[in-house]
């Protein structure tokens, strides 16, 4: 079996169907002979990369919201 390291962007790219790594990772993520690993620093920049989306995603609707109201 061969370990394949996932890095933040691989990670990433399957929850983006847009993403220039998606079709790869739909396609390697069903291959039974690799066994794939992160490290620590992978998932925290995972973290800080969800909560940093979230924070535009909260600061878009509030200016929408905000707009509404003039």
């Amino acid at each position: 079996m061969k370990r394949v390291y996932l890095d933040t962007n691989l990670i990433l790219s399957v929850f983006r169907p847009k993403d220039d790594n998606f079709q790869m990772m739909k396609i390697i993520s069903n291959q039974k002979h690799l066994q794939f690993v992160t490290g620590t620093i992978t998932l925290v920049e995972i973290v800080s990369v969800l909560i940093r989306e979230n924070q535009l995603f909260n600061n878009a609707i509030i200016s929408l919201g905000n707009k509404k109201k003039l």
